[in-house]
Formats: C-alpha cells, sequence, structure tokens
C-alpha cells in the first residue's frame, strides 16, 4: 500500500548538531524527528513551515530564502505501513543576537 502524504520539515543547525524533537503521538511517538508537520488548507509551503517550527520547538522564523522541496521514499518495518511517500523541506536556521535567522538549504 502506498500512503501519500505531504509534511513539510525544517532543519535548525548550530555549532554542527541538528535540533530534533521527539513525537509525542502517531505511528512515530517517542522517535526524534526534524519540526514540522502537515499543511493546513489554507497555507503554502513557507507558512507550513513557520507554524509548525514555532509550535514544537518555540523558536520564530525571521527570514528564509531559496526554497527546496523533495520527494522521499521510505520502507518502514512491519509495525508501520509497508511503503510511505514523503515531501519534505528542509530549512537550516541560525541564532544571532537573540534572533532567530533561517537559511532554506538543500
Amino acid at each position: 500500500m502506498i500512503i501519500d502524504y505531504l509534511g513539510i520539515y525544517g532543519m535548525c543547525i548550530k555549532e554542527n548538531k541538528v535540533l530534533c524533537i521527539k513525537k509525542a503521538r502517531g505511528p512515530y511517538k517517542n522517535r526524534y524527528d526534524l519540526p514540522g508537520g502537515s499543511q493546513k488548507t489554507s497555507e503554502g509551503f513557507t507558512e507550513t513551515l513557520v507554524r509548525e517550527f514555532l509550535e514544537e520547538t518555540g523558536y520564530k522564523v525571521i527570514s528564509y530564502d531559496n526554497c527546496r522541496a523533495y520527494d522521499v521514499f521510505v520502507e518502514e518495518e512491519e509495525a508501520y505501513p509497508k511503503d510511505l511517500k514523503l515531501n519534505k523541506v528542509h530549512m537550516r536556521t541560525h541564532r544571532r543576537s537573540g534572533l532567530l535567522i533561517s537559511k532554506f538549504a538543500l
């Protein structure tokens, strides 16, 4: 079975460390992931990423550029859907002088 899912995720890198969240619910509960999630009907990719990043990390995205989108095919273990198609947008963020400055990156 193939499930289409549009997920939008951000990547925060500081001092060579990647910020991850621990999933609180769903099939990936207690697993680590990048901050992000599903689009609301009226949102674009950027709006979704900014909202999800704030909700899940508490960081507010102040600026960004160079948005990228990717298709990813993932095979999961038996306990989860066998095949899952994901779309992700990755974003790198930096903190300077108390402000969150973000840059979309490959």
